[in-house]
């Protein structure tokens, strides 16, 4: 049984050279074998959508205050692991100062900034939170500012939980949810 002619040596020193006729044929080949490895490693590596929606509890304190909520969060833009996102909420607040004890309710507001491809982020808010109840002093404006910097652990797949750590004007925070 002989090669064939493409496998034959064509020159004194016994390299292999393709006839003119069959490159068409081989560059075809290798064009096809391009196609389907960079197809399977398309599919393979896969796209990650990140959730619109969050549901998550926050808490919060500082030397003579504290903030517990619930909050909802639905993303505005998504780009190259840049998000922008906005959080509204209801909560409960206490604060015991040198100008007497107040508690009653909250209502927080505030524009997130989150970057960060994979699980880990950075994320950093600013906002304001209304806070009204039966037990607050009329000299203290309701409005308190809503500025924090922290960490955020955001499931890509499976159950898509979400872990926050943070500080901010109201103190150091943490965090627990869902993304849905």
């Amino acid at each position: 049984m002989s090669e064939p002619e493409i496998f034959k040596p064509h020159n004194s020193f016994g390299l292999y050279i393709f006839k003119p006729k069959t490159i068409p044929k081989w560059f075809s080949l290798f064009m096809i074998f391009l196609i389907i490895t960079s197809t399977l490693q398309a599919q393979h590596r896969g796209r990650v959508f990140y959730t619109k929606n969050a549901a998550f509890a926050e808490f919060s304190f500082l030397r003579y205050q504290g903030i517990a909520s619930l909050n909802y969060e639905r993303t505005f833009y998504y780009s190259r692991g840049v998000r922008f996102t906005g959080t509204t909420g209801i909560g409960a607040f206490y604060t015991s100062a040198n100008t007497g004890e107040y508690n009653g309710f909250s209502l927080p507001l505030s524009f997130n900034l989150i970057l960060g491809n994979s699980n880990n982020h950075f994320e950093a808010s600013l906002g304001a939170g209304y806070r009204f109840g039966s037990n607050i002093n009329n000299d203290i404006s309701p409005f308190s500012p809503l500025i924090n910097i922290g960490y955020r652990y955001q499931q890509l797949r499976g159950k898509r939980l979400i872990y926050r750590v943070f500080v901010g004007t109201n103190g150091i925070g943490v965090g627990v949810g869902k993304g849905f």
